[in-house]
């Protein structure tokens, strides 16, 4: 019998395979200890730096111990640091440190990396039309769930 894999654990692994090579690569620039976990929540932030913990959370699906506590290890870690939101003052606003800047840049300098070993891999054309279609297909999967 044919074991049934769909999209989502090809994604899956392509996901963690990256994930792994970007760990591995920041280490080898010696920023190590980052995880899967951090990594995620680090490059939320560098994408959009100044939201806050509520906004962090659910764009990644993480519950608020869960959040609160990955904030705080960055932060403890030098990366970044909150802010008081001035229209609610309840509210905390996440923003990198200069360490946390520096590590973006090697962040985005090693995915760009790394995106021109998949342009070797499978060629520049074909790697833009996975990302335009993965892109559409995110949007659509998003304006869906927003209809429902």
């Amino acid at each position: 019998m044919e074991e049934f894999i769909g999209i989502g654990n090809t994604l899956k692994k392509i996901y963690k395979t990256y994930s792994l090579d970007i760990l591995s690569r920041l280490e080898s620039l010696g920023h190590e200890g980052l995880t899967f976990s951090y990594l995620e929540v680090f490059s939320f932030i560098c994408e959009n730096e100044g939201s806050s913990l509520k906004l962090i959370g659910r764009s990644l699906g993480l519950k608020k111990q869960t959040m609160t506590n990955h904030i705080s290890e960055l932060e403890k870690r030098g990366l970044l640091f909150r802010q008081e939101c001035p229209k609610d003052r309840r509210s905390q606003l996440i923003f990198l440190t200069e360490a946390g800047i520096g590590i973006k840049a090697h962040l985005y300098e090693t995915i760009s990396i790394i995106e021109k070993e998949y342009e070797g891999i499978i060629g520049g054309i074909e790697l833009e039309r996975l990302r335009g279609s993965l892109d559409k297909l995110h949007l659509r999967l998003e304006n869906r769930d927003r209809l429902l």
